[in-house]
């Protein structure tokens, strides 16, 4: 499985931009000396951050974002993810670059975290 990711970051021109894994905890991700997180780290040739279990937070958050935007979902066809699958064939990957090369996702990026640690630190009463 690991050969596989690496395979897949390498082909999207992505590897050099990971910083953290997010997995589940069972053995085969989380083992010392064969789990794939293991294997993934090594084949990237840098530590990264280990997101274990954490998945499913982020897939609560996202639903959450996408419902504050989106509005709540109504079954489980929902229309912008069917037309994100219809037009998946002419999504060129060869165009594909990280967010944060673009300059205006990476300045909202930067934005959005220096305004979460400017409410944090208004919320410390």
């Amino acid at each position: 499985m690991a050969h596989v990711i690496i395979e897949v970051l390498s082909e999207w021109g992505v590897k050099n931009c990971i910083k953290a894994l997010s997995f589940d905890t069972t053995s085969s991700n989380t083992g010392r000396k064969n789990g794939v997180c293991m294997l993934v780290e090594m084949q990237l040739w840098k530590k990264v951050l280990y997101l274990a279990g954490r998945h499913h937070i982020h897939e609560i958050l996202l639903e959450e974002a996408f419902s504050i935007t989106m509005g709540p979902s109504t079954g489980p066809d929902i229309l912008l993810v069917k037309r994100y699958k219809a037009f998946w064939e002419n999504i060129r990957i060869s165009n594909f670059k990280p967010g944060m090369e673009i300059q205006s996702v990476a300045a909202a990026v930067l934005d959005f975290q220096l305004m979460s640690v400017i409410l944090h630190f208004a919320n410390l009463n």
